[in-house]
């Protein structure tokens, strides 16, 4: 009887359709990989710090990734209060820098050169 069982549910493993998971895949700096910035991150730096180099690897003509507040807050999952401090961290560990260009809309520089 469990033999059935098994074979059953090998037989609808095998018809039932389940969609495969899609992976961005982009380039990183090869130093960034070895060396410890990226452990001592904060999870919501971490989460940012990736956004931005895919956004980054995405366009390599713009020097600039320009983001309003709420895009990066929706983008990223984290509540905007969060996004300075996790700014703060990227720009202090020297993988990013930004300006503020207006009070909702930030321009990012990823370091390529990290």
């Amino acid at each position: 009887m469990n033999e059935s069982r098994i074979e059953l549910a090998h037989d609808v493993a095998e018809t039932s359709f389940v969609p495969k998971p899609r992976f961005r895949v982009f380039n990183l700096p090869k130093k960034i990989m070895f060396d410890d910035r990226l452990k001592t991150l904060s999870h919501n730096a971490l989460k940012m710090y990736v956004f931005l180099a895919y956004k980054d690897y995405r366009k390599p003509a713009q020097t600039q990734v320009s983001l309003a507040e709420w895009e990066a807050a929706k983008n990223l999952g984290i509540p905007a209060i969060d996004l300075p401090g996790a700014r703060q961290e990227l720009k202090d560990a020297g993988l990013i820098d930004f300006k503020r260009r207006s009070k909702y809309d930030v321009s990012y520089l990823v370091a390529k050169d990290v």
